[in-house]
């Protein structure tokens, strides 16, 4: 039985290592790298990436229904968004113009939003409906990365460190998922509670260090990145196998083989991620509307929004460990 549990107890100590390296380096060297594109790079493309990163490697739990054990996939990077909002209204801090999420910012998460809306009342998902969303996340990416100019010529010590720390929290957050994705289906909620762990802590040490407006940030792109990206693995999972069956087939003649019929769906059960879809679409929304709320109100507002999160977290994985007793039987 304690064997059962060792992927867990890894896990955890990956998340304390990425914890350890957000709150040493990355964090805290934000003014250093490279002034406001520097600290985009931080806030709106890796460190993002290192917060979902864990639970995108649940892709490999999902066997044609997302909804219940799956849930962590798509439904997780969306309550990591809400535990920004609610962390930073809390918080109350303010780190500036420069950091709070800007217009197109704002429009990318609530396209996210809407796009998950929109496949929850399709129910399911269709392959090529994955391929247009991974594709629209490394589009995304690739327009938040800031370009090489006059002030990324020459690196500091303190930049090369920061930047050295965020790959290793996104090597530790790959750490994260790995153990994840081979872990027993019994503790599969509570690996995906230690994930959900994991984002909130680095989530509230943004809040502290650098201020609500990059806690947000940080939230919103990974809500944004962990919608669009899991349901483009979902997509990869189905293509690659049959790519590499099409492969064969062509090198080995194989006539019994060929042609094999089309992929029409590659997952069911999204008609359950429409509070998420919804919440996701509100998101940037509410980012708006809490930089020009009273901080008193802005609290209050903070308060309900992080404590509606939990609540989502608590019934959603509990319904993941409903549906792994389905599955097992009583026995």
């Amino acid at each position: 039985m304690f064997e059962l549990w060792i992927p867990l107890l890894v896990q955890a100590i990956f998340a304390v290592l990425g914890i350890e390296l957000f709150r040493r380096r990355v964090l805290r060297g934000l003014g250093s790298v490279g002034g406001v594109g520097g600290a985009g790079l931080v806030l709106d493309v890796w460190g993002p990436i290192a917060l979902v990163l864990p639970l995108l490697f649940h892709v490999g739990w999902i066997e044609g229904r997302v909804a219940g054990v799956g849930w962590s996939l798509a439904g997780g990077p969306v309550a990591c968004g809400l535990l920004a909002l609610g962390i930073a209204g809390i918080t109350g801090l303010d780190c500036g113009k420069n950091r709070q999420p800007k217009a197109p910012a704002i429009a990318a998460w609530t396209g996210a939003g809407l796009i998950l809306l929109l496949q929850s009342a399709a129910g399911e998902m269709t392959l090529w409906t994955g391929q247009c969303t991974f594709a629209a996340a490394a589009v995304l990416m690739w327009m938040n990365t800031p370009g090489a100019g006059p002030e990324h010529e020459t690196a500091d010590g303190a930049t090369v460190r920061t930047g050295w720390a965020l790959v290793l929290a996104v090597l530790c957050a790959a750490g994260q998922g790995c153990v994840a994705l081979y872990s027993d289906i019994e503790i599969r909620p509570w690996v995906a509670a230690v994930s959900l762990a994991y984002a909130t802590v680095v989530l509230a040490l943004a809040a502290r260090t650098a201020g609500g407006g990059a806690c947000v940030r940080l939230g919103g792109w990974a809500a944004t990145y962990g919608v669009l990206f899991g349901m483009g693995l979902i997509s990869l999972c189905a293509l690659v196998p049959e790519v590499y069956h099409i492969v064969a087939d062509g090198w080995m003649m194989s006539e019994h083989r060929w042609p094999r019929p089309p992929i029409a769906s590659v997952a069911y059960g999204f008609g359950t991620f429409a509070v998420e879809g919804t919440l996701l679409l509100m998101l940037g929304g509410l980012a708006a509307a809490a930089a020009r709320t009273p901080e008193s109100w802005r609290r209050i507002a903070g308060a309900i929004v992080l404590l509606g999160a939990a609540a989502l977290i608590v019934c959603r994985l509990m319904d993941g460990a409903g549906a792994f007793v389905e599955m097992t039987g009583p026995g």
